[in-house]
């Protein structure tokens, strides 16, 4: 016989007889079940009665046993690719009734959303939020736009944000600090990362600058003089927020000069300034502050890193010493979390998993005992027959740790104490007065040097290599003024 769906599968049943005679039903089993593929794989143009002449769907109990097992299985295969058209043809409604309903659903939350924002005066939304609703936003039909932060924005993005409706548009940022992040350096030299306000200040534009501030003691101020000359204290604020200077220390300021040598690889480093660095920070903590009060920050990333592997090697034997906190063991729980891989445990005893997996009680081992807080490593272990979670310990909880970051990534950020590791210095092969000092000898690098200033509110504690920094070659101004300012200072 001949399938009608597919001219090319050919099913002769004396032929199937003779070759289940001589290989058994393995092989005939297979066969069928490679024309069943091959019909599986048709259009739905064909019929599929001809798939095996004089034998019907329909046969009745009696009409089967009359059947040989060629026809058995040629009626099984009918059968089945029956049943597959009519699931298939199931599916596709399904599917277009699926559809239909997210359409519906999208409908009514559209206009719910109208409903609502028909009732707000304002609205506040993240560009990428802007981006995503712009239909919304334009049947809302905003006049006014005000952008925070409007210095690090891009131009693009923030042309996106602005509909036919808008009619005034208010900016609030520092461009004295970092400019948007563009990646590519095409882009950037075609002014790409200049942001809307930079542009339109430096064009004359009118702008207001704001000339007091709250977030640092008053003896830091000078520091920032070359950037901000107008700018004052709140003295109010300050006095409201408590501030007072680091115990301990002979100044709220200073430069500690470090002639290590930099590592150049992708990134560069310093071993000998993030060893001083690390130094710091454990000193301060051993002299009763907090370690989230205290922020290490560098220039480069690979020099966070080594900071970073310092502390965790250095801080937790500090903290134990000073009986704030428990040294960290191996521990078998109770029961089974059901997930691998980092998990804090807090000081209620709760764990807040990376993958994002919730568990609303207090973890305690085997024996009954709480579990210590800190960063432990979830896997499964097999303990008497049972299936169970062991927990090995990676480090602090984040509430006893110090903060490490880049200078980019912490704008807009503070703490009460911050210590800065500039990095640049000597290296091999590179003369003295024939050096450069990469990004920080750029406008750009006028700007990191005004976030790190300013991220203080008690100290602000700089490490670095002086005369690499005040002799290198293409270094701006800002170096020659910073070390002005400290060299009065004392």
């Amino acid at each position: 016989g001949k399938c009608d769906a597919d001219p090319d599968i050919e099913v002769d049943a004396a032929d199937e007889q003779e070759r289940y005679a001589i290989g058994g039903t393995e092989e005939l089993s297979a066969r069928m079940a490679m024309t069943l593929v091959r019909l599986n794989q048709q259009d739905g143009s064909g019929d599929w009665p001809g798939f095996m002449p004089g034998v019907e769907c329909t046969s009745t109990a009696g009409d089967l046993w009359a059947l040989g097992d060629v026809e058995r299985l040629q009626l099984a295969g009918a059968m089945a690719c029956k049943a597959f058209r009519e699931a298939a043809a199931n599916l596709s409604a399904a599917q277009d009734e699926l559809q239909s309903a997210t359409s519906r659903l999208a409908e009514c939350e559209e206009l719910l959303e109208k409903a609502v924002l028909s009732e707000k005066q304002i609205i506040a939304v993240t560009l990428t939020g802007a981006s995503i609703y712009a239909k919304t936003l334009l049947d809302w039909k905003p006049q006014v736009l005000l952008v925070e932060e409007a210095a690090e924005v891009l131009e693009s993005h923030l042309i996106a944000a602005i509909g036919p409706s808008v009619r005034h548009i208010i900016q609030i940022g520092d461009h004295f600090q970092l400019p948007p992040r563009v990646e590519t350096h095409v882009l950037k030299s075609h002014f790409f990362g200049t942001s809307q306000m930079q542009r339109l200040i430096s064009l004359g534009y009118p702008h207001v600058t704001l000339k007091r501030q709250g977030r640092m003691l008053d003896t830091m101020l000078p520091l920032l003089k070359p950037i901000y000359p107008l700018l004052e204290t709140n003295t109010a604020a300050i006095k409201k927020a408590d501030l007072k200077p680091v115990p301990d220390l002979k100044s709220e300021v200073f430069w500690w000069d470090c002639k290590g040598e930099m590592i150049v690889g992708r990134s560069m480093s310093n071993p000998l300034e993030a060893e001083r660095a690390v130094r710091l920070a454990l000193y301060l903590i051993s002299r009763g502050m907090h370690p989230q009060k205290v922020t290490l920050l560098a220039a480069y990333s690979a020099q966070a890193s080594r900071m970073k592997e310092l502390l965790a090697k250095q801080l937790p034997p500090l903290l134990e010493t000073l009986g704030r906190f428990e040294p960290l063991r191996s521990v078998v729980l109770s029961v089974y979390l059901e997930a691998e891989g980092q998990v804090e445990v807090g000081e209620d005893g709760l764990p807040r998993f990376a993958s994002g997996l919730r568990w609303q009680k207090a973890l305690v081992d085997e024996r009954g005992a709480p579990v210590v807080a800190g960063m432990y490593e979830a896997k499964t272990c097999e303990r008497n027959g049972k299936t169970l979670t062991r927990l090995e310990p990676v480090g602090l909880p984040s509430a006893l740790t110090v903060g490490v970051h880049t200078i980019d990534r912490f704008q807009g950020d503070e703490n009460d104490v911050v210590i800065v590791s500039l990095v640049q210095s000597k290296s091999k092969d590179v003369e003295f007065g024939q050096h450069g000092i990469g990004f920080l000898g750029t406008p750009e690098g006028r700007n990191r040097l005004c976030v790190a200033l300013s991220r203080g509110r008690r100290g602000a504690y700089l490490i670095g290599n002086s005369d690499w920094l005040r002799y290198g070659r293409g270094t701006v101004t800002h170096w020659h003024e910073l070390f002005k300012i400290l060299d009065e200072r004392g």
